[in-house]
């Protein structure tokens, strides 16, 4: 019998299927292997159908992941699925954790998305804005 959608059989004639792995899946049915999720998505379960995009404060920089990593903070991705830590930016009234590099968290800017200004080192940045 031919493999369900979820799983494959590597060898032919096989009398079992297994599950795709994590960061893989398989939308059609007597599949011989799995397909790695593209950069950008995920598969967090074994046995999948489909991949999963990565939300917005979250990329996933290769194929075949099984989780997005997070933004670091005071950061979301300004690219849906995002394959790229630069596409990681400031939220809006926030600014750069002094924990993390400059070039992956952009400087602050009032527009909510960050300004790529790395070349120009260590600045004073604005307090951190609510809105209570």
């Amino acid at each position: 019998s031919r493999c369900a959608i979820g799983t494959y059989a590597p060898l032919p004639g096989a009398t079992s299927c297994s599950d795709c792995a994590l960061g893989t899946f398989s939308n059609a049915t007597g599949q011989v292997k799995c397909k790695a999720c593209a950069a950008g998505h995920y598969a967090p379960r074994f046995g999948a159908t489909h991949c999963f995009q990565c939300g917005p404060l979250a990329y996933a920089p290769l194929p075949g992941m099984w989780r997005c990593h997070d933004c670091p903070n005071n950061a979301r991705s300004v690219v849906p699925a995002s394959s790229d830590v630069a596409n990681c930016r400031c939220i809006h009234g926030t600014y750069p954790n002094q924990h993390y590099d400059r070039e992956i968290l952009q400087p602050w800017s009032p527009d909510g998305i960050g300004v790529p200004n790395a070349s120009a080192g260590p600045r004073a940045v604005p307090p951190l804005l609510t809105t209570d």
